[in-house]
């Protein structure tokens, strides 16, 4: 596995960050394929992590044919 530069120093915050905003990227890309549906189950047991995704995610996807849904 080929390291990216300056990996070894990213905090793991920063990777958490990076990690963030490429999966939000990804999911954006797709809708140029089409609509997006995301569902999420029982979000109320959500990590902290995955909490910041879904706040980061639903800020990005104004002009965007995404769905999400979160069910308890």
């Amino acid at each position: 596995m080929t390291e990216r530069p300056g990996q070894g120093t990213e905090t793991l915050e920063q990777q958490h960050a990076r990690v963030i905003h490429e999966f939000c990227t990804l999911l954006l890309d797709l809708t140029a394929q089409g609509p997006l549906v995301v569902g999420i189950d029982d979000v109320q047991y959500a990590d902290r992590l995955s909490l910041q995704f879904l706040s980061s995610l639903t800020r990005r996807i104004a002009a965007k044919p995404i769905l999400l849904v979160l069910n308890e």
